[in-house]
């Protein structure tokens, strides 16, 4: 059962960097959000874990490694034009993920969990605790994410030019996160 969560928290470390570098430009993830991201999760570890070999012929790694790197690339790219050609500064609450985009990133981040989990069951592992270990981390590396952004949010707001590297440095670096999907 410990392996569970820890695969789980290994899978969900994209979701800490999203939490970290969404807070960091000032955005916020209301807990429906956090909720819908955590939600997908846990369903597509179920869906990985109960379908197992359908999963292998139908999406290679390579394809799922490229269906989520692609929606975190074109979510960052999003993100960073919304921050370069804002009429506003991106201040507290200016950015807000909407359930809506909750659902793509939910998505990008989750797709991964399909060959893990996939993985995971025909290791024989514990199926039934897998898509809660999952739900759970994703949940739990978000809001540290969150966290921890907001940290460094407060050491930007000191810097000159700190309020535009936090509004256009995070989209930077969830682009960097999905090309890195590309290579895994």
């Amino acid at each position: 059962m410990i392996l569970c969560f820890v695969f789980a928290a290994v899978l969900s470390i994209d979701a800490f960097s999203v939490g970290f570098v969404t807070s960091l430009s000032g955005g916020h993830f209301p807990w429906k959000s956090r909720l819908i991201i955590a939600a997908i999760s846990a369903f597509y570890a179920s869906l990985a874990v109960f379908a197992g070999d359908f999963f292998i012929a139908l999406l290679s790694a390579p394809l799922e490694n490229t269906v989520g790197g692609s929606l975190l690339v074109i979510t960052g790219i999003g993100i960073f034009l919304k921050a370069w050609f804002g009429k506003e500064s991106m201040q507290e609450g200016a950015c807000i993920c909407t359930p809506k985009e909750a659902l793509v990133l939910g998505f990008a981040l989750s797709v991964d969990m399909l060959g893990a989990g996939t993985g995971y069951a025909i290791g024989d592992g514990l199926p039934l605790y897998f898509p809660l270990a999952a739900g759970f981390s994703q949940l739990l590396m978000l809001c540290i994410g969150i966290f921890v952004g907001k940290t460094g949010k407060k050491i930007f707001k000191n810097l000159k030019r700190g309020q535009k590297a936090a509004e256009v440095l995070p989209p930077i670096f969830i682009i960097i996160i999905g090309i890195m999907s590309f290579f895994r």
